[in-house]
């Protein structure tokens, strides 16, 4: 079931234009891995590196669209600068047309994730992110 929440109930800044939340979540968990096209390898990396002392979990990147639990997928319908993030239980995808706008959706996954993300070292907690369309 598809509800409409309003982008202020969730922890995201800037707010997004528009943010669907969806039922379930996404976990990362030690098997995931990530696929990214060319324009977005910076951004995976990006976040492999701020993922991986928190987390502990290898995450290694794959070249191309490749079945992932985090794949960065070129969009070029959207803007400069723009991104679509969708996450659900299956994982998270983030599409863009430019490396902007892929850094950008990885810093809305960066807020979606739980906020111990962002200490140094190894954190004890489950990796989740709410299911959602932003």
């Amino acid at each position: 079931m598809v509800h409409a929440q309003d982008p202020a109930d969730y922890p995201v800044v800037p707010r997004p234009a528009h943010l669907e939340a969806r039922t379930g979540a996404f976990t990362l968990t030690k098997d995931a891995s990530m696929s990214a096209v060319e324009a977005a390898v910076p951004a995976a990396e990006f976040l492999a590196g701020v993922l991986r002392p928190a987390t502990g979990f290898a995450l290694p990147i794959s070249s191309g669209t490749a079945l992932s639990a985090v794949r960065f997928v070129s969009n070029d319908t959207l803007d400069a600068e723009g991104y679509v993030l969708t996450a659900g239980p299956e994982g998270v995808e983030i599409g863009a047309g430019d490396a902007a706008g892929f850094f950008y959706g990885v810093q809305t996954l960066r807020q979606l994730m739980p906020a111990v993300i962002e200490r140094g070292g190894a954190q004890k907690t489950t990796w989740t992110v709410p299911a959602v369309f932003i």
